[in-house]
C-alpha cells in the first residue's frame, strides 16, 4: 500500500479548474495586495479547461499544495501558472513543483520557459536559476511593471 504522506503529481483534469483557481487566488492574497487588486485579478488567476492542457497538481495526503500549467509557445513554454498554498510556502514544495515542470517541459522538447512572474516570486525563480530578460506592464494594473524571466532547459 502506498504511504498517505507520499508526494504525488496528478495532472490536472477540467474538474479540478475551481480549486485551482481557488489556490491561485489565495497564494496571490499571500503578498498582501488588497482586496481591490485580487479582484481585479481574478479574471487572469481563473483557469479553463483549455488551460489544464499542460498542468500539474502537486498533492500530499490529497491534499492540494500547487500547481503549474504551461503553454505552448514554440521552442519555449510559458509557465502561465506557478502557485504554491500558503500554508506551503518556504517549505521546499516550491522547488519540488520546479523541479517536475523542468523535467516535464524538456520532456515534452521545449528548450527554455518564460516566465511573466509576480515581483514577490522573482527571486523563487532566480534561485531557481531563471534570470530576468525584461519587464511587462501588468494588464491588471497600469504602470506596474512584472519581470520576465527565462530558464534554459
Amino acid at each position: 500500500m502506498p504511504d498517505p504522506a507520499a508526494i504525488v503529481f496528478l495532472e490536472a483534469q477540467a474538474r479540478d479548474a475551481k480549486r485551482l483557481t481557488a489556490l491561485a487566488l489565495r497564494s496571490k492574497a499571500y503578498w498582501g495586495y488588497d482586496e481591490a487588486f485580487i479582484k481585479a485579478s481574478e479574471p487572469y488567476l481563473t483557469l479553463t479547461p483549455y488551460d489544464l492542457q499542460y498542468c500539474y497538481m502537486l498533492t500530499q495526503s490529497q491534499h492540494l499544495i500547487g500547481f503549474y500549467c504551461l503553454e505552448d509557445n514554440g521552442e519555449s513554454a510559458d509557465v502561465s501558472f506557478f502557485f504554491i498554498d500558503p500554508a506551503f510556502i518556504h517549505q521546499g514544495y516550491g522547488r519540488r513543483l520546479w523541479q517536475h515542470m523542468q523535467t516535464f517541459a524538456s520532456n515534452l522538447g521545449f528548450s527554455s520557459l518564460t516566465i511573466e512572474s509576480d515581483p514577490h516570486a522573482q527571486a523563487f525563480y532566480e534561485r531557481m536559476g531563471a534570470t530576468q530578460e525584461g519587464k511587462l506592464e501588468s494588464e491588471v494594473l497600469r504602470g506596474r511593471f512584472l519581470p520576465v524571466l527565462r530558464f534554459l532547459l
